[in-house]
């Protein structure tokens, strides 16, 4: 016998395999099965039996059916299950299945199936009033989705449909299930008092406009349309409307949610989203549209999503608030101060990438309100409690809102705890042009550790996917702010360290209105070095001054890509900005302590870095310029544009001074020739100025040696000088200008 096949016959399908071929044996014998619909169980089932050896046959499988046995007639007479060839037995075999239907089940019409029985649902309004729905059909075992949405159908004033009791049973059904019962039933409304917590008024909406949003939470949700319609909804996905009529539209929602959707650390499904999308597949690849709204209906909100969507006891439940208003354009007035109320975060610290469950919770909230007025509510993130930080938290929260008004609130983030996060303060408050005041020095007091310790797949679009460090932590957080005042808080960032790519990356970038110097510890605590750490961080602020600290960044050793590109590039300032603003208020020439610890020229390290400054191209008295550890003389080259900024070094020569005048220009002076024969102080400060041979402030005291005049810079305030010539001690009142003559 060189095979065995199953055949497919008029009754039934018997089983249809193919075997290797094998060498037929005298006491081999073939089997063959009727399935009658069914199909082969995945052992027990041989094609042959060997005589002298006993086998218990398999149990197949019929959808809505029991096995009742194994017969050996076509007549299902004589029937066993199990069935056992015995070790006696000779002679090839056929098997016939034999079947009864499942409850739910009938047999049908050729007797090779179990067909599902179909059954009358009615409805009735209950305690309500109203026409009921129209008679329904349920299949058994087969989704039923029972009417949810009342529009001239029952009701009952100030509540909503909550859900159906079945006939002959507590079940109370509230959107698709499995249809299990038997025999027809009679759905009876049940009813809950209607509470909503959120409000939106539409713009003005066309007949046959739709408007629609996402939900990707768990729970029982109620929405009053403002048409006479209502809808209950208990699934997660798009929910939408279409109105009859045009005209403004008040929609209430209510209910409460039972669970969030958390799929990995780069794929979180937001709460609800009204905006542009809910669902965030990766840290910055904005490319994706899934779960869209429409955004351009949306023209006021009101109330409190935290009421319906709150953190819940299992602190690994967080709602993510992904674009809820991402891109409503057309949203005017002020965000509501209760809108998060319920929101309390996670305040266990993440160890790994799949346990940040607070991260992406804030990310593009608000991104593109341009209409949304008034200032940032102190308490808006109120309830947040000791929640720690987590991948792109507060990402773009207020991007783009330009009619944001007044202060940032000191407290905003003080319920949040932790180390740097990627991508944690990235864009929060980007281009929103309207805020003013000044930047509150303990904005982040409550961030501190070090930037290296976070674990992250972030990606930098058109750069590079960085797998550890806060990379963009503190990037473009106040980029574009244009109208904050004030100077930079020296304390900002006091407590973070390390280092991470793009941490600093614009962080300030054209904040044209802050002004005053650099603090000279704002980044006291980074050390070691990454690609664009101090990329465009403070790129056109005009109104910032010199000096620069020289140890600005003290802690930075090694070289990275970019690290310090366009750090100080004013390129939008004065004339050449072509904007209208003041031109740059760095000047003089950089000191070689600024990146004493940078060693090695990265690829493009040093580009642009203080493009259109008014920082000097040459050193003062002549020639000074310093050869670095970085290997350059100059920031930047000719040959790509970048202003030739010289790195000088005071002192080089001796008796050389340089000086920076009343009207900021820096002065080259030499010590007096008689200097030597004097000698100046001040209280106990023994030589406390020099003797110059040029004026370079005013007041001065004025010493002539014969026919040569020398001057002794004073400071404002100083109130004796002393001069002493040999034994002579000379006497220079407050503000003076004395002229002395040894």
């Amino acid at each position: 016998m060189s095979g065995v096949s199953f055949l497919h016959g008029l009754f039934g399908v018997l089983v249809a395999c193919a075997f290797m071929p094998f060498a037929a044996r005298a006491d081999d014998f073939n089997i063959t099965y009727e399935l009658n619909g069914g199909t082969a169980a995945t052992s027990g089932m041989p094609a042959t039996y060997t005589g002298g050896t006993a086998i218990t046959l398999g149990t197949p499988t019929r959808v809505g059916s029991t096995f009742v046995g194994w017969c050996t007639d076509a007549e299902l007479t004589d029937c066993a299950n199990p069935m056992t060839i015995g070790a006696d037995a000779t002679g090839d075999k056929t098997f016939y299945a034999s079947w009864t239907c499942n409850n739910g089940y009938g047999a049908a019409l050729d007797g090779q199936s179990c067909v599902a029985d179909e059954y009358t649902v009615t409805y009735d309004c209950g305690d309500g009033s109203g026409t009921a729905p129209a008679n329904a059909t349920a299949t058994y075992n087969a989704n039923f989705s029972p009417v949810m949405i009342m529009k001239n159908l029952c009701e009952k004033p100030g509540y909503v449909l909550s859900g159906w009791l079945v006939s002959g049973t507590s079940d109370v059904k509230s959107g698709t299930f499995k249809w299990t019962y038997t025999g027809d039933k009679t759905l009876t409304a049940q009813w809950v008092e209607f509470d909503p917590k959120f409000t939106i008024t539409t713009t003005n909406m066309s007949a046959g406009d739709t408007f629609k949003y996402w939900q990707g939470a768990e729970g029982l949700f109620y929405v009053d349309w403002g048409d006479g319609t209502q809808q209950t909804i208990n699934y997660v996905g798009t929910i939408e409307h279409t109105y009859a009529t045009a005209g403004v539209h008040t929609i209430r929602f209510g209910g409460l949610a039972t669970d969030y959707t958390y799929l990995s650390h780069t794929y979180y499904m937001g709460a609800v989203s009204f905006g542009i999308r809910g669902c965030r597949l990766s840290v910055v690849d904005t490319s994706y549209s899934l779960y869209t709204g429409t955004p351009e209906k949306v023209a006021g909100i009101s109330g409190s999503l935290g009421a319906i969507y709150p953190s819940l006891p299992d602190a690994r439940k967080q709602p993510h608030f992904i674009a809820t208003f991402s891109e409503c354009t057309n949203l005017i007035g002020s965000i509501p101060s209760d809108l998060f109320d319920g929101v309390t975060g996670n305040s266990t610290a993440a160890t790994g990438l799949n346990d940040q469950y607070n991260a992406h919770m804030f990310i593009e909230t608000f991104h593109g309100c341009s209409g949304l007025t008034g200032s940032i509510p102190a308490d808006l993130f109120g309830d947040l409690n000791n929640a720690a930080t987590g991948m792109s938290m507060f990402q773009e929260t207020f991007s783009g809102c330009s009619g944001l008004t007044g202060s940032i609130p000191a407290g905003l983030f003080s319920g949040v705890t932790g180390i740097p996060r990627a991508g944690l303060f990235h864009q929060t408050f980007a281009n929103c042009s309207g805020l003013t005041g000044s930047i509150p020095e303990n904005l982040f007091a409550t961030i501190s550790g070090s930037a290296n310790d976070d674990i992250t797949s972030y990606t930098i679009t058109g750069d590079t996917t960085y797998t550890r460090g806060a990379v963009n932590a503190f990037g473009g957080t106040f980029g574009g702010c244009e109208n904050l005042t004030g100077i930079i808080p020296a304390g900002l960032f006091s407590g973070i360290t390390g280092n991470a790519a793009y941490l600093f990356n614009a962080t300030f970038a054209a904040c044209q209105s802050i002004s005053g110097t650099i603090p000279a510890g704002l980044f006291s605590g980074i050390t070691g070095a990454a690609p664009s750490m101090f990329k465009t961080t403070f790129q056109g602020m005009c109104g910032i001054e010199s000096p620069i600290p020289s140890n600005l960044f003290a802690g930075v050793s090694g070289t990275a890509k970019e690290m310090f590109r366009s750090t100080f590039n004013m390129g939008r300032c004065g004339a050449v900005g072509g904007r209208g603003l003041p031109e740059s208020g760095l000047t003089g020439y950089v000191d070689p302590q600024l990146f004493a610890g940078v060693t090695g020229n990265s690829t493009d390290i040093f580009k642009l870095t203080f493009r259109n400054t008014q920082m000097d191209t040459t050193c003062p008295c002549g020639d000074h310029s310093v050869t670095t550890a970085w290997g350059i003389e100059y920031i930047g080259t000719t040959a790509e544009g970048d202003r030739m900024v010289a790195v000088c070094a005071p002192g080089l020569k001796p008796n050389e001074h340089y000086y920076t005048d009343g009207n900021g220009d820096t002065v080259c002076t030499t010590d007096c020739d008689f200097a030597t024969e004097f000698k100046t102080k001040n209280g106990e400060n023994e030589n406390a100025y020099p003797i110059l041979s040029e004026r370079v402030t005013t007041p001065a005291l004025v010493v002539q040696s014969g026919g040569t005049q020398c001057f002794v810079p004073l400071e404002m305030g100083v109130d004796t000088f002393n001069l002493n010539w040999g034994e002579n001690v000379y006497h220079a009142g407050r503000l003076d200008e004395v002229a002395i003559n040894p």
